[in-house]
């Protein structure tokens, strides 16, 4: 899989997401498009995040269609992994496949075999 599979990217928001609520200590400025980390396009990044908010596996911010269609996040620093996050990270498949390769998870990996 590619760093801008929705999977991957998935992936790498809850593992960041799921290390801050374990007190893990991680780079503020991780959530980031256009980066190494998140190699898309910012309307992506915000598309992929509404997603995951609409399943439930993160929350603290808001996504709002604005008049005309045009949608909008607003972030409010406060973007946390839900209990629904942590059990998709841990018993998805993909999720528990993706964790093991990706080097941002090192530190969490054996949590989840």
């Amino acid at each position: 899989m590619s760093n801008n599979d929705y999977d991957v990217i998935v992936c790498k928001v809850l593992v960041y997401l799921y290390k801050k609520y374990k007190r893990i200590d991680v780079p503020e400025d991780y959530l980031t498009p256009m980066t190494k980390h998140f190699p898309v396009c910012q309307e992506m990044f915000d598309e992929t995040l509404a997603m995951m908010l609409g399943e439930g596996l993160i929350k603290g911010f808001e996504y709002i269609e604005a008049f005309g269609g045009d949608e909008i996040i607003v972030l409010e620093n406060n973007i946390k992994i839900t209990p629904t996050g942590i059990h998709y990270l841990k018993d998805n498949y993909i999720m528990r496949s993706l964790v093991e390769k990706i080097p941002e998870a090192a530190s969490i990996a054996s949590l989840f075999v």
